[in-house]
């Protein structure tokens, strides 16, 4: 007996679906059992499950193109026409998910790190020009500070602002890197789990 080949196919596959289509019917189930006995030819395998040729040749044709059957052999009729002797494929196929590996969730989720790392960076440029020289951080009840030069009070979102500018940057960046390290981490067991 020949060596069998093992083929795994991701089910989003062009031959995963024609594999799908071959065998959805009962009829080509039946075909595909006849062959488990050994080749036969198109005649043989009309006659054998009572079914019209044309029924036969259609199954038989999506039996081919998803790969199942190919064409052992060839002899030649009565008549003298070349006939041909189907048979099953030796191969074992496996239609499965494909398992992802660490690198793929890392490189579907660089993206957002992208962005988290973009933004730190823009706000600790702006950071200077956000912050209000004088402003000291708010607690809530206090008065707010006044401008000297028109003796007014700054905005209410002034003292947001400027109350911890360095540090607001760092704990955005921290907490966007934490966010995208815990979508990693789930996204790659929830993919990878059995």
């Amino acid at each position: 007996m020949q060596n069998e080949s093992v083929v795994v196919l991701d089910p989003t596959d062009e031959r995963a679906q024609k594999v799908g289509k071959a065998i959805a019917s009962p009829l080509a189930s039946d075909i595909l059992d006849r062959f488990s006995q050994g080749p036969m030819t198109l005649s043989s395998v009309s006659e054998t499950l009572h079914v019209p040729i044309n029924t036969a040749k259609y199954h038989i044709d999506n039996l081919l193109d998803a790969d199942l059957l190919e064409v052992v052999n060839t002899k030649y009729s009565v008549k003298g026409r070349e006939v041909k002797v189907y048979g099953l494929k030796n191969q074992i196929l496996i239609v499965a998910p494909k398992r992802m590996d660490i690198k793929s969730v890392l490189m579907q989720y660089a993206p957002a790190l992208g962005i988290t790392c973009a933004i730190s960076i823009v706000l600790a440029i702006l950071q200077p020009i956000l912050t209000i020289p004088g402003a000291e951080p708010k607690l809530l009840g206090a008065p707010a500070p006044t401008f000297p030069m028109d003796g007014g009070t700054i905005p209410e979102i002034a003292p947001m602002l400027s109350m911890y500018p360095l540090e607001a940057v760092i704990a955005f960046f921290l907490g966007g890197c934490l966010i995208v390290a815990l979508a990693v981490a789930f996204d790659y067991l929830h993919r990878n789990r059995n």
